[in-house]
């Protein structure tokens, strides 16, 4: 119940259900963001993709790019590109719109890039579609379903002729019923079935796409990210944009020094380690390397209201202010 929470953050359960209400009709209904990037360079063939180096894994793999070339460009603590690199003959671009808060900021790039330019709103599911470019988001990541990406192409798109019909829902249903921790397997076995393929999502995805209150859970994730940057933006070294904030994925926290997320997940806040996999590349400069050690991913999802918050950053605090 919300107000009543001790733990925070994890894979989500299923949401209350309600009448179903249309996915925008210029979206092809995909089963995986990294599907919706595979369709995008198979249709523009690119020599060269650039892409961010604090990015995950599953996004620069070759089952997902193919064997086109890639090039990295950084970010600045904006989580903005520092120096974009200007479009070339045979080049695409990757922007991602960390945590949902970009949305404004990077429109400028993907206007220059147009049908060159990939918008990851994968961390961003309510931003919509940019025009003349490709974009897509996540439905994993903000709803308790097993799969499930909206692709914008720039022209008219292509629909799959084949679903995900193999999807895990075990996880969801021990969601549902209070027992989290039991599906946590099952949750990491649904993510490591995750594939590039282009095929939809599966049937009971999009069912729950449908009859799941979305704008309620616009609403929710927008009041508690707030809630929490009223109360943590004096300890937060990141240049925040948050006037246009629209259902974000989390807030980000960059801490001034590294912190042991086992310490916040001992204490029942699950706030995840984005991509650890970053420390392990070549030539990773140093600002993206502290990224992962600084950075904390604060849960700010439906499942909880302000009340909730409260109680996340009294916690959050008192672990901080130890560890200082």
């Amino acid at each position: 119940m919300a107000g009543m929470r001790t733990t925070f953050g994890g894979y989500l359960g299923p949401d209350i259900f309600g009448d179903a209400t249309p996915l925008p009709a210029e979206g092809v209904l995909l089963s995986t963001g990294r599907a919706c990037i595979a369709a995008a360079v198979r249709a523009e063939r690119p020599q060269r993709l650039w892409v961010p180096h604090y990015i995950c894994d599953s996004v620069i793999d070759p089952d997902t790019v193919g064997d086109v070339q890639l090039a990295h460009y950084t970010i600045g603590n904006d989580l903005l590109p520092d120096r974009p690199p200007s479009p070339e003959a045979d080049d695409m671009i990757l922007l991602v719109n960390y945590f949902g808060l970009l949305t404004e900021q990077l429109r400028p790039w993907a206007e220059v890039w147009r049908e060159r330019c990939i918008m990851d709103h994968s961390q961003a599911f309510f931003a919509g579609p940019t025009a003349g470019g490709w974009t897509f988001n996540s439905a994993r990541k903000f709803f308790g379903v097993a799969d499930g990406a909206l692709l914008f192409p720039p022209s008219e798109p292509v629909v799959p002729r084949e679903r995900n019909t193999t999807p895990i829902t075990t996880h969801l249903l021990l969601a549902l019923a209070g027992e989290q921790g039991m599906g946590l397997a099952w949750h990491r076995s649904n993510e490591a079935s995750m594939s590039a393929a282009f095929r939809g999502c599966a049937v009971e995805s999009e069912v729950m796409l449908l009859h799941t209150d979305r704008d309620r859970v616009r609403r929710a994730r927008t009041e508690n990210f707030l809630r929490l940057h009223r109360q943590l933006a004096d300890r937060n070294e990141l240049r925040m944009h948050t006037t246009a904030v629209e259902g974000p994925f989390a807030y980000p926290l960059l801490l001034p020094v590294p912190i042991d997320h086992g310490v916040l997940h001992r204490s029942g806040i699950f706030a995840p380690m984005l991509w650890p996999e970053v420390l392990s590349r070549p030539q990773v400069p140093a600002f993206e390397r502290s990224l992962v050690q600084r950075l904390v991913a604060l849960p700010v999802d439906q499942r909880y209201d302000p009340t909730d918050m409260d109680r996340m950053v009294d916690r959050l605090i008192g672990i901080l202010d130890h560890q200082g």
